[in-house]
């Protein structure tokens, strides 16, 4: 049976849970400041791994992406989307 399967498994080699995710806040700010460093539009999976790096730990692919998704619409945007999967720091236009 599957579910006995799956105990037997777990016995033998158990896995820890994951840490608890980083808060919000600290994704935006990391991946504004990525592509403020970039001044380009850049690669979901590239501002992904800028955004490890600049923090020195793991980030979820899935807080990468959110923050990236949640950031592009409307007045209050902080990003821009420049084509299907790239993104960089919206520009604001002064007018005058």
């Amino acid at each position: 049976m599957l579910h006995d399967e799956l105990l037997r498994r777990a016995l033998v080699n158990p896995r820890e849970p994951r840490p608890t995710p980083r808060h919000p806040v600290g994704v935006l700010a990391t991946i504004t400041r990525v592509l403020e460093v970039a001044n380009c539009p850049m690669r979901a999976r590239e501002i992904h791994a800028a955004a490890e790096q600049l923090a020195s730990e793991p980030l979820r692919w899935t807080s990468a992406k959110g923050t990236l998704a949640a950031c592009t619409g409307g007045c209050e945007a902080r990003f821009e989307r420049v084509r299907r999967g790239h993104y960089r720091i919206k520009k604001t236009r002064l007018f005058g």
